[in-house]
């Protein structure tokens, strides 16, 4: 063999060594710019306790502005009483059935109510609870991309793409709780499906010819 032939082999193992280490550089486990988080739902307990008097008309409409922006699920409303005072009991529940009434007058559903017999208490308080939700961007994302107008790339060379959207989206959404998504489908649509199917398609009813439209006489 010719040192020429030795030479032009070892620059072609060269070649080759050189190919190997690029695509080891190019590994597919390499972390992706796309942002693989998605908004974040907090669940928290909407809940206040009010003084006799001060569940004005006004303060009811802020609360249900609260749960029409954050709330789901029922609303509970307990009135508290002192057990010492004979029509106590009575006043209690006349006074929940007066709130709960004004919530739903302010478009709040299924508002629930009941009485708390508490010793020692001077005058009647009324608690309001329900469940919130609030929906936030991802951890380690940025509101916006930072100085997006720079000609220079290096400024957000760590930005995620889809931060921005799931940040956007999680400040604009009506209902956080949407967020979530659903665990399953309900008993109406299951039934209406199963009526389909076994009354429809399994029994061999044939369906009903549909009549021609006319456009004009």
């Amino acid at each position: 063999m010719t040192q020429k032939n030795i030479g032009f082999k070892s620059i072609k193992l060269s070649i080759l060594g050189l190919a190997f280490v690029g695509l080891s550089a190019c590994a597919m486990d390499s972390p992706t710019t796309f942002n693989q988080k998605r908004a974040i739902v907090t669940e928290q307990v909407y809940l206040q306790e009010f003084r006799e008097g001060e569940l004005t008309p006004q303060t009811i409409n802020e609360i249900a502005r609260k749960y029409d922006k954050h709330g789901d699920g029922p609303t509970q409303v307990t009135v508290t009483y002192n057990p010492n005072d004979k029509n106590g009991a009575r006043a209690a529940m006349s006074q929940a059935s007066q709130i709960a009434a004004a919530f739903e007058k302010a478009a709040m559903r299924d508002v629930h109510t009941d009485i708390l017999p508490v010793h020692k208490i001077a005058h009647s308080t009324t608690l309001v609870r329900f469940n919130s939700f609030t929906a936030s961007r991802p951890q380690n994302c940025p509101q916006t991309m930072a100085e997006i107008d720079d000609s220079s790339h290096w400024n957000y060379k760590d930005y995620n793409l889809g931060c921005s959207v799931e940040s956007h989206l999680a400040a604009q959404v009506a209902n956080p709780k949407d967020l979530t998504g659903r665990s399953g489908m309900d008993d109406a649509p299951a039934r209406r499906l199963v009526n389909v199917i076994e009354e429809q398609y399994v029994s061999g009813q044939r369906n009903e010819p549909l009549e021609a439209v006319t456009a004009s006489e």
